[in-house]
């Protein structure tokens, strides 16, 4: 039901962007009625993104996986996020995964790190030998009256949050019998905020 009420959704706004993007550029460029479109524009936008994250948590996950580099996938992540987090490559795991579905995951975390800290503050992905992903910064920590609800759909402390991005995350590792919680311990290096992604264990990969 979820999936169908959000297709439905999506077709008008597609519509609605389109035309608006069709009277913003028949205006001249200081017409003050572009700056209204603007707002509007913006607002589409967010319904978008609620589409869409409804759309990646209502769907089944579909896996595609493989044996692939996770130092690979996280610098591919890294340079999507635009972040300039830092790597630290305990060992080059290589893991049996979907690695489109990872890439999502420690994307969204490496946003959500990088929201926290602001751009001077410093962000972290280090991979370990345990086959442990942790995605850590030197921003504030997790606030002990959330850490319970992290997960819960719809639950978000961010003003244009839509509240599924790790619940969505979550439900990816799970599907790829991995895993994702966070540490109620601030991380030993840098002090602040210590999600870990679990890999799934190497007895799982094909022979």
């Amino acid at each position: 039901m979820s999936a169908s009420v959000a297709h439905e959704v999506r077709n008008p706004l597609t519509a609605i962007s389109a035309t608006l993007q069709v009277l913003d550029k028949s205006l001249t460029e200081d017409d003050q009625r572009r700056n209204i479109i603007a707002k509007v524009l913006t607002q589409v936008d967010r319904l978008d993104r609620l589409v869409t994250d409804l759309l990646g948590y209502s769907r089944p996950t579909q896996l595609r996986c493989r044996s692939l580099s996770v130092a690979a996938i996280a610098r591919d992540a890294i340079a999507s996020s635009g972040t300039s987090a830092e790597l630290s490559v305990e060992k080059d795991l290589v893991a049996w995964l979907d690695g489109n579905n990872l890439h999502n995951v420690l994307v969204n975390l490496l946003l959500n790190a990088r929201e926290e800290v602001g751009e001077q503050g410093r962000v972290l992905i280090r991979i370990r030998a345990d086959r442990r992903i942790d995605v850590v910064d030197d921003g504030p920590g997790i606030d002990p009256d959330v850490r319970g609800t992290l997960y819960e759909p719809f639950v978000t402390t961010k003003a244009q949050g839509t509240g599924l991005g790790l619940a969505i995350c979550q439900k990816i590792m799970a599907s790829m019998d991995g895993g994702l919680d966070v540490s109620r311990m601030p991380d030993p290096e840098l002090g602040g905020a210590h999600f870990r992604v679990y890999l799934p264990a190497e007895s799982e990969l094909p022979t």
